[in-house]
């Protein structure tokens, strides 16, 4: 693709400078902000859809105009408030070098400055990301096996975000993003948010080929692996109690420091608590080692880095940390945590985050598979998250229990949360800024 010049993008700022979006947050290199609030969505969709079928494209980028077109079919189907734009305000300084430097490559792998504007977001090499809201299943659709009074009236709704490669639809397929933690009253696992990222890299997924637009048929394929995983949880008879659960959790979700009353008594969980289960499809893709240790009734056998204990007023804090390769090893060893008696009768025993890279390919190269769980301990595990983001790891997964002591700790809880994890991760060998000095590694399986 031909890089155009920059005045390109002039009809597009002109026709957003409307927009008071702030594009002066700072970025770092490789580290991807959090998408800002747009004011009118729809209004900022359509002016980048008309840019994007601007004449000025039919030639030198027509893969922008086979992608304009796909968008207003998508606005079409789904409706006008089903799909916004995925904006991050970039600097003027970090923008101003990326479009120079699109301009200096003439190869395939970059945006041209044809969808370069600071205004509205994208860069020269950023993917084009947009995200999708739409129902489990049609108006009129029943789920297959059930019973229509054991069906929601309304079905809950899913959000699904697009990413868009320089190359699609030439030779990239989209990619496929499962937003949120729950669909409906069932939190969503890591089976689902696998499946879903492989929509077109799976044999039994949605077809790609080079040069045709796919995303509806890709959103299509969501929509039937999520309906029928959504009905095998309604058919489980679990349904009632996942109902109750849900709602006990939501109201269990600040920790009593956080409650304004100063004499408020901890409520342990529930007991017995529920635990992490393992099934695996035929056509899922191959399974890792300890995938197949489970499978056989073992455990994990995945090395476990622990944290010294932190104390304080009576409160304990113990973080691990252990190599992962795959997703869908993550429950299989929070489950190994819960199943330690001293873990399971602590108040947040399983406080996780992940990062997990897979290599794909093409203009990606990489694609990060991460997630959290705050464990009733209100934006512990967010802050996990984070903190693998900013120290730059992969495959790696960090837990944190917390026992809790009687006494409100506040804002200092967090930072015994995230000083044991980050212990963990320099025992085990995580951090490469930081090397151990000839001490043996303290380890637990």
């Amino acid at each position: 693709m031909s890089a155009l010049s920059s005045t390109s993008a002039r009809p597009l700022s002109s026709a957003l400078a409307q927009l008071s979006i702030d594009t002066d947050a700072r970025i770092e290199p490789d580290v991807r902000t959090p998408p800002i609030t747009n004011p009118d969505p729809h209004g900022t969709l359509l002016k980048f859809i008309k840019h994007l079928l601007s004449e000025d494209h039919l030639d030198a980028n027509s893969n922008l105009t086979a992608i304009g077109y796909e968008l207003e079919a998508l606005l079409s189907i789904y409706g006008d408030d089903s799909i916004k734009l995925a904006l991050t305000p970039p600097s003027t300084a970090v923008a101003t070098e990326a479009s120079s430097q699109a301009l200096t490559k003439s190869g395939s792998q970059q945006w041209s400055d044809a969808v370069w504007d600071a205004e509205i977001g994208f860069a020269p090499g950023e993917r084009i990301r947009y995200e999708v809201s739409l129902p489990l299943w049609e108006e009129g659709e029943t789920l297959e096996g059930l019973d229509s009074s054991a069906t929601p009236e309304i079905a809950p709704t899913m959000r699904v975000l697009v990413s868009l490669a320089p190359t699609y639809p030439n030779s990239s397929a989209p990619q496929l993003q499962l937003l949120g933690k729950y669909l409906g009253s069932f939190a969503i696992d890591a089976g689902l948010f696998g499946d879903i990222t492989r929509t077109y890299l799976s044999a039994g997924g949605a077809g790609f080929t080079p040069g045709d637009v796919c995303v509806f048929e890709g959103l299509t394929h969501v929509q039937s692996l999520a309906r029928d995983w959504y009905a095998i949880r309604l058919s489980s008879g679990a349904a009632r109690e996942a109902e109750r659960n849900f709602h006990l959790t939501v109201s269990q979700t600040h920790s009593p420091e956080e409650s304004e009353d100063e004499d408020v008594a901890y409520l342990p969980r529930p007991s017995p608590r529920p635990t992490f289960s393992y099934t695996r499809g035929p056509d899922e893709v191959a399974p890792t080692q300890a995938m197949l240790r489970v499978e056989a009734g073992k455990d994990h056998g995945l090395k476990v880095w622990v944290s010294d204990e932190v104390v304080d007023r009576k409160s304990v804090f113990l973080g691990r940390a252990i190599k992962v390769t795959d997703e869908r090893e993550v429950p299989l060893i929070v489950h190994g945590v819960l199943e330690d008696k001293r873990a399971a009768r602590a108040a947040h025993p399983a406080i996780y985050a992940y990062r997990v890279v897979k290599n794909v390919g093409g203009t990606a190269q990489k694609v990060y598979m991460s997630d959290y769980d705050d464990d009733g301990e209100s934006q512990a595990g967010g802050r996990l998250q984070h903190l693998l983001e900013i120290l730059e790891l992969e495959n790696v997964l960090v837990i944190v229990t917390r026992w809790w002591g009687g006494h409100r700790l506040g804002a200092d809880r967090f930072k015994h949360i995230n000083r044991v994890a980050r212990d963990a991760l320099e025992i085990g060998g995580f951090l490469e800024d930081k090397k151990t000095d000839g001490k043996s590694k303290k380890g637990k399986k």
